[in-house]
């Protein structure tokens, strides 16, 4: 039942039936990684993927959760963040170190970097969209974070605060024409110009105005910072800090129990 309501809770449906095939009920690559790390935080398991492709219906997954050798059960942690301090050093997590030997033997490839492009409609306020990324780069610590060759291996730094910038490019005085034959340019060198992991910063924010009530908001960042399942929680804090400082409010996003770095150090 636990797991049927975390592939339910995954998929956006109201029911999973623990005998229908998952791939049928629309289960992709990205929906079996959120699952297999929802198993773990529950079930303190190390379900792989291709564990879970095999498996298919909910029915087997529980089997391997209930059959995994001791080898696959992973150490509870105390849910207790780490100490902070100012440029403190940490190690990398199983996940960030596979990318680490990458960007290390092609250090100028782009193959990590990542975006996400928004149509915004209506006035947007840009004073007010730097004051809602700058509290989103304070909030979470990976925003901050930079990735260095220690003297036991790599380590990835946290870093103070910073304010963060926006590209802003008013695209208003072309025609429909040019203006799409610029924007699609520059979005493409933007996601084209690489980032050096050892130095901030790893994400990178454009705004390009297209019209008085219409604009296309770019983020860029490396790998590092974030992938595809934390793009939906991002967004909505940009959203809800974003609407809290234009009207004048104080955002009230809930705490963090933890950062990316207390994984990597409980892992």
């Amino acid at each position: 039942r636990r797991l049927a309501a975390m592939a339910a809770d995954i998929l956006g449906v109201a029911h999973v039936p623990v005998d229908r095939s998952l791939p049928m009920l629309g289960a992709n690559s990205l929906a079996l990684i959120r699952l297999a790390a929802a198993i773990a935080a529950d079930q303190g398991v190390d379900v792989s993927i291709s564990a879970l492709f095999t498996a298919r219906t909910i029915a087997q997954v529980a089997d391997l959760v209930r059959d995994a050798p001791a080898s696959a059960r992973l150490l509870r942690h105390t849910g207790t963040p780490g100490a902070r301090g100012d440029d403190d050093c940490f190690p990398l997590s199983g996940q960030q170190e596979q990318i680490w030997v990458l960007t290390q033997l092609a250090p100028d490839a782009v193959a990590y970097n990542t975006q996400f492009s928004l149509l915004l409609h209506g006035p947007v306020d840009v004073d007010a969209l730097r004051a809602a990324l700058t509290r989103i780069v304070s909030r979470h610590e990976i925003l901050r974070t930079t990735f260095h060759n220690g003297p036991d291996g790599p380590v990835q730094t946290i870093h103070e605060p910073w304010p963060a910038t926006i590209d802003v490019v008013d695209l208003t005085g072309l025609d429909d024409e040019a203006r799409a034959s610029e924007l699609a340019q520059r979005i493409r060198a933007a996601v084209a110009t690489g980032f050096d992991v050892a130095k901030l910063p790893l994400v990178r924010w454009h705004l390009f105005r297209l019209a008085p009530q219409a604009w296309r908001l770019l983020q860029v960042e490396h790998h590092f910072a974030h992938d595809g399942w934390s793009a939906q929680l991002l967004l909505t804090e940009i959203r809800d800090t974003y609407d809290a400082i234009v009207t004048g409010n104080e955002p009230a996003l809930p705490d963090l129990p933890a950062q990316y770095r207390d994984f990597a150090v409980w892992y």
